[in-house]
């Protein structure tokens, strides 16, 4: 059976300014709703690429233009436009790939809303200060044994998250598709409460 997953956009105002945000929804109502942040423009190519997650149940939501000094206010902007259109009580989660795992991590320790947070080859320990103000909420980290980008960073995040679930790939790099761990993400979020005090 042929799956045809096609990617929408969405509008949404922060501040003074109009945002262009991109979404891919599965076929039935979302199991939960990840917030996709990467560098520092999402573009709707990149949310695209993670239909394996739709194909299990997950949508996936990420926008443009996205300065760092407005990271939180912009994202809780972005879900509240969302949650205005269906989504009222699906469960979010944050997840944050190379450099927008900072932001992701960031908005996860601002908003205890934010249900469970993704890192994928975070490039900075900067991270452990906000996993300080998780909460107790999961953490899923997830590195590249041949990341030669990340310098050194990935062993100080490991270290400061002891409780957290954590996931090698193994002969990767800093850059490897998404497919090539959207089923262990699945298989993590499939894993969790997440409905639970909804």
């Amino acid at each position: 059976m042929l799956l045809l997953l096609v990617l929408s956009t969405f509008i949404f105002q922060s501040g003074q300014r109009t945002i262009d945000g991109y979404l891919e929804m599965p076929s039935t109502p979302p199991r939960a709703l990840l917030v996709y942040f990467h560098r520092y423009t999402e573009k709707g190519e990149a949310v695209e690429t993670w239909e394996g997650m739709t194909s299990r149940g997950y949508a996936v939501a990420g926008y443009t233009n996205f300065p760092v000094n407005n990271v939180v206010p912009m994202a809780n902007d972005a879900v509240s436009t969302l949650r205005k259109n269906g989504m009222q009580n699906t469960p979010i989660i944050a997840m944050g790939a190379s450099m927008g795992s900072i932001y992701a991590a960031r908005w996860f320790a601002a908003n205890p809303q934010v249900r469970a947070l993704i890192l994928i080859v975070p490039g900075s320990e900067d991270i452990c200060e906000s996993l300080t103000h998780s909460g107790g909420r999961p953490v899923f980290l997830i590195q590249a044994d041949n990341d030669d980008t990340t310098f050194g960073s990935g062993a100080k995040i490991r270290k400061c998250l002891p409780n957290g679930k954590q996931y090698m790939v193994q002969g990767a790099g800093h850059n490897f598709p998404p497919d090539a761990i959207t089923g262990v993400i699945a298989d993590w979020l499939d894993a969790l409460p997440l409905m639970e005090n909804q």
